[in-house]
């Protein structure tokens, strides 16, 4: 029934530390479904990362890996998500000017911060005007910008025809939930925390305000384990997937470990909370969490107590596209939904 005859399919690679996702987005007119989705676990940790130095190796295993993993998809066409490690972000204020003239002024502010020149850089910013709460300034502009070098651009299009792929484009991961809010007026916090890093996204009105990596994140929170468990990261990580957050009363030790490791991350949460009180006078309206962290036992209800003034929610795609009736393990769909964010993304164009 979902498959459409006539609908725009993609598919979209989410490039993880620990897992490749790969799923099929398809939009008929103003319907999404998600219609194939495949989660490879890579073996060694951080294995695409570290091969991402030698560009030769990195093209031809992350295209045969893909080309080999996507048998039962439709679609020739496909979407990466760059991980926030591979690309530079910054954020500034700008004066008051008309749009037309915005973009050069971005660029030229920006050459402040990047690395190398701007032209060995893929661009995309986000905009918001805004008026200072400084008394008696006027308007002007915020600015959210980011940059990924064009060599890693090249590596993933050399990728794509290796799997027999047409490649599309790429999302910096910062952007990747945006079209999820397109039609919401609530200004959201989304938290991905993955294993081996994290980041936060205020989306308001559809676009991010502001993007920035956490500290918190799955790796520590398996060490932390390892260490009080006396027992090795692999161990402690299967303890930590069977386990979560649940607590027996007895289980003192763990009680305070997690205590304090959550701690951390509301403080981390607070602080974006009173960045955007103190500079635009707003507040948070919900806080949506995704990645590894969505499919941890007692997340929520671990957390609820120490987050009592914001609503708080696992971030599950279901909840704004369709599902297809050949996908099993719906319960995984969470850790999915930067890759289907960006399918969204690209058919929205």
């Amino acid at each position: 029934m979902l498959n459409i005859f006539g609908a725009k399919k993609v598919i979209g690679i989410d490039l993880g530390s620990k897992n490749l996702k790969i799923v099929e987005v398809s939009k008929y007119k103003d319907t999404f479904v998600l219609d194939n989705y495949i989660i490879i676990e890579i073996q060694a940790e951080n294995r695409l990362g570290s091969i991402l130095e030698t560009s030769q190796i990195f093209v031809e295993t992350l295209g045969r890996l893909i080309g080999d993993s996507i048998k039962g998809f439709k679609s020739k066409e496909v979407i990466f998500v760059s991980p926030i490690l591979y690309s530079f972000s910054t954020y500034f204020s700008l004066p008051h000017m008309p749009l037309n003239t915005l973009k050069n002024a971005v660029r030229y502010e920006s050459k402040k911060y990047l690395p190398l020149e701007e032209t060995e850089f893929y661009i995309e910013y986000r905009n918001l005007e805004y008026r200072s709460l400084i008394e008696g300034e006027s308007e002007r502009w915020f600015i959210f910008f980011t940059a990924l070098p064009l060599n890693f651009i090249e590596k993933l299009q050399r990728a794509s025809k290796i799997a027999k792929l047409k490649y599309v484009g790429v999302d910096i991961e910062y952007f990747s939930h945006e079209s999820f809010f397109k039609n919401s007026k609530n200004i959201v916090l989304l938290v991905n925390i993955g294993y081996s890093y994290s980041y936060f996204a205020i989306i308001w009105e559809g676009k991010v305000l502001l993007a920035q990596k956490m500290k918190f994140n799955l790796k520590e929170v398996v060490r932390s384990l390892a260490n009080i468990l006396n027992v090795n990261i692999e161990e402690a990580e299967n303890f930590f997937i069977n386990k979560g957050f649940k607590i027996l009363p007895e289980e003192e030790d763990l009680k305070i470990l997690f205590n304090s490791l959550i701690e951390s991350l509301v403080g981390e949460i607070n602080r974006v909370v009173g960045f955007l009180k103190e500079n635009f006078d707003k507040k948070i309206d919900k806080i949506y969490f995704t990645g590894g962290i969505a499919l941890a036992d007692n997340f929520l209800d671990f957390l609820a107590s120490k987050l009592q003034n914001i609503p708080i929610f696992i971030f599950n795609p279901s909840d704004f596209i369709l599902i297809g009736e050949g996908i099993q393990n719906k319960e995984k769909l969470p850790v999915l939904s930067t890759a289907i964010g960006s399918c969204l993304n690209f058919l929205l164009r």
